[in-house]
């Protein structure tokens, strides 16, 4: 596995994109952002519109996921809750069976 930075010289934009993120190659990656933006205004638009459709889908996703997993836990406590009423239940009728059989009227 190659490292970050490998073969390239820091301090450069070319090393930042290949995944080095030292102090040099941060700074390099700035200056070179900002010339973009300045020269391509169109494409920081872009970009911009872009990066805030991403975070409203991701938003979007983020509540499906969490009102899907409420309802699992919900379900799940509800669940747990019928199973608890149902083993109540067994028990409490053993119980009933268990006392008719001692005092003989079990049929």
């Amino acid at each position: 596995m190659s490292e970050a930075g490998a073969g390239t010289t820091h301090g450069t934009y070319a090393c930042y994109v290949s995944g080095c993120r030292c102090d040099k190659c941060r700074a390099a990656n700035t200056v070179y952002k900002a010339q973009w933006r300045k020269d391509k205004p169109e494409g920081y638009a872009k970009e911009l519109a872009y990066n805030a459709a991403r975070g409203r889908a991701l938003e979007r996703l983020a509540s499906v996921h969490r009102a899907q997993f409420a309802v699992l836990i919900d379900g799940e406590v509800a669940a747990q809750a019928q199973a608890a009423k149902a083993t109540t239940t067994a028990i409490k009728g053993i119980d009933a069976m268990t006392r008719a059989q001692r005092s003989g009227h079990a049929k």
